[in-house]
C-alpha cells in the first residue's frame, strides 16, 4: 500500500514524516510535563510526611511550604512576576534543616534568604534571628 502511494506521489513523504515527528514531540512533551508534576507532588508529600514524623506542628509545616511556593519578586521585561517552580533542592534543604532540628521560623527565614540570593538578605535574616 505504501509502496504504491509513495511511488505515485513521492512528495507526500516529507509532509507525512514531519507530521509524525511533530505529533511525537508533542506527546513526549506532555508525558515529560506530567511526569515532572507527579515527581514534584511525590517529593512534597514525602517532605510533609517527614516533617509530621519529626513532630513539627501543622502551622510550621504550612509556613515552610508557603514560603517554598512563593515566587521570587523579580520581574521580567514585560513587567510580570516570574512564576518560579519549587526545585527539588529546596525540598532537600528543608529536609536537612528539619534533620538539624531547626524551627519553622528559622526554616522560613533561611528559605527566604536562599530565594533572595543576595548577601544583604542573608545578613538581614541573621540580624533578625539575633533579635
Amino acid at each position: 500500500m505504501f509502496d504504491t502511494l509513495f511511488s505515485k506521489d513521492p512528495g507526500i513523504l516529507v509532509p507525512l514524516v514531519m507530521a509524525v515527528c511533530a505529533a511525537l514531540v508533542g506527546i513526549i512533551a506532555i508525558i515529560a510535563h506530567n511526569w515532572r508534576c507527579m515527581r514534584q507532588a511525590e517529593v512534597e508529600g514525602a517532605l510533609k510526611q517527614d516533617m509530621l514524623n519529626r513532630g513539627m506542628s501543622a502551622d510550621e509545616i504550612e509556613r515552610v511550604i508557603r514560603v517554598s511556593n512563593q515566587p521570587v519578586p523579580d520581574q521580567n521585561k514585560a513587567g510580570h512576576k516570574k512564576q518560579e517552580r519549587i526545585s527539588d533542592n529546596e525540598y532537600y534543604l528543608v529536609e536537612k534543616l528539619v534533620d538539624e532540628g531547626k524551627s519553622g521560623e528559622e526554616i522560613e527565614r533561611i528559605i527566604r534568604a536562599v530565594k533572595a540570593g543576595g548577601r544583604s538578605a542573608l545578613a538581614e535574616t541573621v540580624d533578625q534571628s539575633a533579635i
